[in-house]
């Protein structure tokens, strides 16, 4: 399987899936839920459904693995209408592994993206 988008600077290649470079977090964000990328920056992106149990990965630090997937959003917040639908890329969950890490620890992994 090849990559299915360019690789960010925040993620590589490896077993022809997406890993994230950096340390990375699960996080509800209202409804939906985000992977958050922390490599010279915070890189969010949502969730796309998945079996995994994020609430027990959004307790701490992880190393996710995944590949990229467009959905079409039809109940997008919009400003002013008519708003047609949105087309969102996401992040189809293939494996998520948890790592140990304090604040700081984490905090340099994010500075050096190892």
């Amino acid at each position: 399987m090849g990559p299915d988008a360019p690789v960010a600077a925040w993620e590589r290649i490896v077993r022809g899936a997406y890993e994230n470079k950096g340390i990375a977090q699960v996080e509800r964000l209202g409804d939906r839920w985000v992977l958050n990328v922390m490599c010279d920056g915070v890189h969010a992106t949502y969730i796309d459904d998945t079996t995994l149990d994020l609430p027990l990965y959004s307790q701490g630090y992880v190393n996710a693995r995944y590949h990229y997937v467009d959905r079409i959003n039809s109940n997008a917040r919009c400003v002013q209408g008519p708003c047609p639908p949105v087309q969102e890329r996401r992040v189809a969950l293939e494996r998520l592994t948890v790592l140990t890490a304090t604040r700081e620890q984490a905090s340099e992994k994010a500075l050096t993206c190892e």
